[in-house]
C-alpha cells in the first residue's frame, strides 16, 4: 500500500468504551514508533527518545516523521472534544496522517462525532476506526492493532 499525497488527509482513530484499551494501544503505537524514529516531537517539545512508560493514562501529543517522507501525528486525548480540538489545532497544518483516540459514544460535543462527522471540513478523512474492548486477550488485541498502523505506515 503507497499513501499518496491527497487532497484529503488520513485518520486512524483507535474507539471504545471507557478502560478498554485506547490510550495504551497509541502508547504501544507511540513507543515502536520511537525506536523507529527516536528524533520527534512530543508534547511540543523537540525529543530524542521514547518519553512514555507503558502502560499508561497519560495523554499525549507527539509528531514523527517517517523515513518515507510521511509525518504522523498522534493525540492520545480523546475524551473531551475542547481538548482534543486543541491538541488537533497545533498539528493538523504540519501532519500528513492522524492517528487518534475517542470514546465510542456518538454526541455532538464528543470526538468521536467530530472525526466522523465533522473533520472533513478540515481536510481529513476516516481511514479505519478500530474498536477496543474490555478482553482477556487485551495485549493481543492492542498488538494487532499497532502492527496494522504501522504495516500502513512503512509502505
Amino acid at each position: 500500500m503507497t499513501i499518496m499525497k491527497t487532497k484529503n488527509k488520513d485518520i486512524f482513530l483507535i474507539s471504545g468504551t471507557q478502560n478498554s484499551g485506547k490510550t495504551n494501544t497509541i502508547s504501544l503505537l507511540y513507543q515502536r514508533l520511537s525506536k523507529q524514529i527516536p528524533q520527534h516531537t512530543f508534547n511540543g517539545n523537540p525529543v530524542n527518545s521514547n518519553q512514555i512508560n507503558y502502560p499508561t493514562n497519560d495523554d499525549f501529543v507527539a509528531i514523527f516523521k517517517l523515513k518515507n517522507g510521511i509525518t504522523v501525528g498522534m493525540i492520545s486525548a480523546g475524551d473531551y472534544l475542547s481538548v482534543f480540538k486543541e491538541c488537533f489545532d497545533t498539528i493538523k497544518l504540519s501532519i500528513d496522517v492522524l492517528i487518534c483516540t475517542s470514546r465510542t459514544k456518538n454526541t455532538d460535543s464528543s470526538v468521536y462525532n467530530f472525526i466522523v462527522e465533522q473533520i472533513q471540513s478540515e481536510g481529513f478523512e476516516l481511514k479505519l476506526n478500530f474498536s477496543t474492548f474490555p478482553t482477556e486477550n487485551k495485549t493481543q488485541m492492542q498488538d494487532n492493532i499497532v502492527n496494522i498502523i504501522l504495516k500502513y505506515l512503512n509502505h
